[in-house]
């Protein structure tokens, strides 16, 4: 069983009262953020960006024991290693995977909703940590020669589908909140995402390099919430001056307790939700 997943972040990034809209999408590296005027009754404030970058340092947690069975398991093997490295760290410590959001935010008001794509590919979903805005659609589409059948759970409605090679199924993301994303086929156990929609647009997934961006951002004081599937979350305040680019350094650590997974079963805990 892998430990609980609070996500303090997004439940502090519900600063937004009214959800809608969207942001860079799941699978790509954060966007041009432009939140507008903070206030209707005040001077627009000069705005500046924020570029940051999520490290990891110390011994990597070991690989957990991911089985590779049923009767697609000689289609399926690629995804063992793919669910076996659930901390992904280059040479240099950048880590990836890590969900960044900025706190004291507001939503634009002209913010438009766009799709989030999942890709189905080597028995496995990818990305495996997805993000998106409330009002935005959550689109999977299955690369593989064998069916698919994800589930997405809701609080009050589930989606599932069933899916053959080149088909994609729209579902529409009207609330925020954590999803775990699971095939329920029976024979597929080891997949899962992580899905997180949040009520505005502020938030980003780490590259491969450990990088993220936000620019547009007014001048003030803000905190930035991450969090990491496996190394938990952490939180940093920073300061944005009109013209300049902020730079941070994120630092995450193998997690006090290792975490715990079945062999060959997608984890049983929830992703973190404002809930």
């Amino acid at each position: 069983m892998r430990r609980p997943l609070l996500l303090a972040l997004l439940l502090a990034a519900c600063d937004a009262p009214d959800p809608v809209a969207r942001d860079a999408g799941g699978a790509r590296p954060a966007k041009t953020i432009d939140s507008g005027p903070a206030k209707a009754a005040e001077p627009a404030k000069g705005k500046g960006t924020l570029r940051g970058r999520a490290i990891f340092r110390g011994k990597a947690p070991p690989n957990v024991p991911v089985v590779i069975a049923g009767r697609d398991a000689a289609k399926c093997q690629a995804a063992k290693a793919y669910y076996e490295r659930e901390v992904i760290a280059g040479p240099d410590g950048a880590l990836s995977e890590v969900l960044v959001v900025i706190q004291g935010l507001r939503r634009p008001a002209d913010h438009a909703p766009a799709e989030v794509n999942v890709e189905i590919g080597d028995c496995a979903f990818r990305p495996r940590v997805v993000h998106a805005t409330v009002g935005d659609t959550l689109v999977i589409e299955n690369h593989d020669d064998i069916l698919s059948l994800p589930l997405v759970p809701d609080q009050s409605s589930g989606f599932q589908a069933a899916f053959l090679k080149g088909q994609s199924h729209p579902r529409p993301l009207p609330r925020a909140g954590g999803f775990r994303m699971t095939d329920s086929l029976g024979t597929h156990d080891w997949m899962y995402a992580h899905l997180l929609v949040l009520p505005h647009p502020f938030h980003a997934v780490t590259s491969e390099s450990g990088r993220f961006e936000f620019t547009g951002i007014p001048e003030g004081a803000y905190r930035l919430n991450l969090w990491h599937p496996e190394l938990g979350e952490k939180g940093e305040p920073f300061s944005i001056r009109a013209g300049e680019t902020t730079a941070m350094e994120v630092v995450f650590e193998v997690a006090s307790t290792a975490p715990t997974k079945a062999p060959g079963k997608a984890p049983s805990k929830l992703p973190p939700g404002p809930d």
